[in-house]
């Protein structure tokens, strides 16, 4: 009985997930487009901090990632991390983006083998956007993140993982009651599976969303810095233990293949 009660539960999701998940995503995506354009970096997909024995850090995953709602790098979270890092370690910092906005975990999953392998320090994962607001279940999200994880164990062997929590929705996004409801529970959902799945390898290590997605302007920078400093603190033991290999620090490009990045997306 327990097995079918789950079973029934399970189909009940997905169902939610195929049915009213787009239309969730549609109604949230809707009213920020109401307000107009999200400001995106215009400037290189990598951010550089001086200092002795640099460490490289990939920082991947969806429009989080990439820097939604501010116009640089230098002040979305890949310049903000790099700057806390270099500070908290006292080592140099390079980082790297690569952002696919709103894709899919599985997406970001198939990505991440396209990276060249051993080429980083340490990897930060931030995906997620798109599966909170298509009320994804929780089984879909342990099964794909867990193929991104295994992913990243191929690309970058032996190195530490942070892994972001998806953001919640901010209050100034005003959606019908029963869709927010519907949204948050899914975020904490993955989230409680995220936090799973990280703390069954040392390597990994999960970390709190301390920013709102789809915020902008001032909002969005003071976001992107909170976050910085919850990324560097969980990372600098990690790295402090880990012997960087100069060889593959030298090599200037994230990307095995010829693809392009622009503003930190593939083309």
């Amino acid at each position: 009985m327990a097995g079918s009660a789950r079973g029934a539960g399970s189909l009940t999701e997905t169902l939610i997930h195929r049915v009213a998940g787009p239309f969730v995503r549609r109604a949230v995506m809707g009213v920020i487009e109401s307000r107009g354009a999200l400001p995106w970096p215009q400037d290189e997909p990598r951010v550089h901090v001086d200092g002795p024995d640099p460490r490289r850090i990939l920082l991947f995953g969806g429009a989080i990632a990439g820097g939604v709602g501010v116009a640089s790098q230098q002040v979305a979270l890949a310049g903000q991390l790099a700057r806390a890092l270099g500070t908290s370690s006292g080592r140099g910092v390079d980082v790297e983006v690569v952002s696919l906005p709103f894709a899919t975990v599985g997406r970001l999953a198939k990505e991440m083998l396209r990276i060249r392998r051993n080429h980083f320090d340490a990897v930060v994962l931030v995906p997620g956007g798109r599966e909170s607001l298509s009320l994804a279940p929780g089984s879909l999200w342990r099964r794909e993140l867990g193929r991104l994880l295994a992913a990243v164990g191929v690309t970058a062997e032996g190195v530490p993982v942070v892994l972001v929590a998806v953001t919640q929705l901010p209050d100034t996004i005003r959606l019908e009651p029963r869709m927010r409801v519907a949204v948050t529970r899914t975020t904490d959902v993955l989230n409680a599976v995220s936090a799973e799945l990280c703390a069954a390898d040392p390597l990994r290590r999960f970390v709190g969303a301390d920013l709102a997605s789809m915020t902008r302007g001032n909002g969005a920078m003071e976001g992107y810095r909170a976050q910085a400093r919850s990324i560097a603190t969980a990372l600098k033991p990690m790295l402090a233990s880990r012997v960087a290999d100069e060889a593959h620090r030298a090599r200037p490009l994230a990307f095995s293949t010829g693809a392009r990045l622009t503003a930190g997306f593939a083309s």
